[in-house]
């Protein structure tokens, strides 16, 4: 079985209805599989234990994707798949289902907890170095961009991530569907860097939940693990690697899909659990965030680097699109981004424009956290 797919760049430029397993270690050590899963036929999946996806039949295809410029694609001579060889893929009509860390229901509330509120709102040991659109900007159909794999150091109790946020909705009713790397002890046992979703109906208040722990997302992905660990990652002032993850909604269907590299489909979040994104998402963003842990230290985000010009010594995000309602992927206008950055102290996030060629839209973020504050 390939877990998600990656991409390699060579640089030339200077419980919830499904069963909890192992309890969660709390000694920071790598487990012996690091992929470990069930093959689980596809409507056994959990997200059918949302009493709204009763009678919700399948989507085992889009109806078409998002069309995109020739030059918005990876050239196979500058860039190569690694895909990592993992076990054997399900059969047909089975999905892989990683079996969860997380020792009981408490534990599952209280992770989910680290991603309580509306982003755009300050939440204490929370920090964030992003770019994303004008707030209530309309006619978002989806998002994508290539983003800069690394292994910041992360303790228990600590979290950090490189995301795509695409929401929609007023803040206590907020739908938001959101895919990148997370390292994030608390939730897998280990500090590897692994493909994270996450999805709330009401701004994380009593909805939201990562990967397929509890009922939402639906895979159709018959090998493609959700929660698998990326390797190879990025050096520093190396080999940079990237996965390319595109999220957007399906003009007859109305789910909202996950792609990697365009044209592998892993799932989608189904249109019945996001009421507020059935029209269409009104805001986009992209970036790093991290979660202190109790005694206030707050970890690295990116590769622990404060971002440069020479993006192969800091991480980064290019290829910045978003779906138009014609289905169309278009770049990002430099000016109709905005940046957050609530610590520059910690982080920063800094954009590049269209410095890059081919990789179009690019901003670096990230820094060495610390003593960060509220």
């Amino acid at each position: 079985m390939s877990s998600f797919l990656l991409v390699v760049i060579f640089l030339s430029f200077s419980c919830y209805g499904v069963e909890c397993g192992r309890k969660l270690s709390r000694q920071f050590q790598k487990p012996k599989h690091t992929n470990e899963y069930d093959c689980v036929d596809i409507y056994k999946q959990p997200a059918f234990d949302n009493l709204l996806l009763k009678n919700h039949k399948i989507q085992m295809n889009p109806s078409s994707l998002p069309k995109f410029k020739s030059s918005n694609k990876l050239s196979s001579n500058r860039y190569r798949s690694l895909p990592l060889q993992t076990k054997d893929s399900c059969p047909e009509g089975m999905v892989p289902i990683q079996r969860s860390r997380i020792n009981n229901l408490t534990d599952l509330k209280s992770i989910s907890k680290l991603h309580l509120g509306n982003i755009r709102t300050s939440t204490s040991g929370r920090h964030v170095a992003a770019f994303h659109t004008k707030l209530n900007k309309p006619g978002i159909y989806g998002a994508r961009a290539a983003i800069d794999l690394y292994n910041p150091a992360v303790k228990m109790d600590q979290v950090s991530m490189a995301l795509i946020w695409v929401e929609g909705g007023p803040p206590a009713e907020l739908n938001s569907i959101q895919f990148g790397w997370a390292v994030n002890p608390r939730l897998y046992g280990d500090n590897l860097t692994r493909a994270t979703t996450y999805w709330t109906a009401d701004g994380s208040q009593k909805t939201g939940c990562y990967n397929l722990i509890c009922p939402g997302f639906i895979q159709v992905h018959h090998e493609y693990i959700v929660g698998s660990p990326y390797e190879p990652l990025s050096v520093t002032g190396g080999k940079v690697y990237v996965t390319q993850p595109m999220i957007y909604k399906d003009p007859e269907s109305g789910n909202w899909w996950l792609f990697l590299d365009s044209d592998k489909k892993i799932g989608y979040w189904p249109k019945e659990i996001l009421p507020h994104l059935n029209k269409a998402a009104t805001f986009v963003q992209y970036g790093g965030l991290t979660y202190s842990s109790p005694n206030g230290l707050s970890p690295p985000m990116g590769n622990g680097h404060f971002p440069t010009r020479n993006i192969q010594e800091s991480c980064f995000f290019a290829q910045l699109q978003t779906v138009n309602k014609f289905n169309n992927l278009v770049d990002i206008e430099q000016d109709s981004l905005q940046k957050v950055v609530d610590n520059t102290r910690c982080y920063d996030a800094k954009h590049w424009g269209n410095r890059y060629g081919r990789l179009a839209q690019t901003f670096s973020f990230g820094g060495p956290g610390g003593i960060c504050g509220l």
